[in-house]
């Protein structure tokens, strides 16, 4: 059984479009409900700051200046979409869901799914060599077995 698993992971094609697409349409809808949602009320806000993750929560910066916190978010997850610089992208992209996932006030399974996602495909953004992950023509095969090895 092990055999097989190693082995189809040899046979997977890590550096195709695939992943890319993917990963634009997990961002795509988290920039939906982001632009569509109304953020006052999307967004559990606490005086007291007592929910478990407010130190690593990503809408907790900036002393909760709404604005520039929407427009940095709006503007990662479009970077993200172009696909440009997967290794920083990757977990900016999943900071943001994640973030989403524990400060929402509409909880629903979605955004739970889209933040296990993005945490599962960071180290597949972390391993490949490209700067733009659209551009599959300078693709190393070498990469499959430094990601079995991760």
């Amino acid at each position: 059984m092990i055999k097989f698993i190693i082995d189809s992971a040899r046979e997977l094609d890590w550096n195709s479009r695939k992943w890319q697409i993917v990963r634009s349409l997990l961002a795509l809808s988290t920039l939906m409900t982001l632009l569509l949602s109304d953020f006052d009320r999307l967004l559990f806000v606490s005086n007291t700051h007592s929910f478990y993750f407010v130190n690593v929560n990503f809408f907790e910066l900036f002393n909760r200046n709404f604005l520039i916190i929407k427009i940095i978010a709006i503007v990662s997850l479009c970077l993200v979409i172009s696909g440009y610089f997967p290794k920083i992208t990757s977990i900016l992209h999943w900071w943001i869901a994640f973030s989403l996932t524990v400060s929402s006030t509409f909880v629903d399974g979605g955004d739970q799914i889209c933040a296990l996602l993005c945490m599962g495909m960071i180290p597949i953004c972390f391993i490949s060599s490209r700067k733009n992950l659209w551009n599959t023509n300078d693709v190393s095969r070498r990469m499959n077995i430094y990601l079995l090895i991760f």
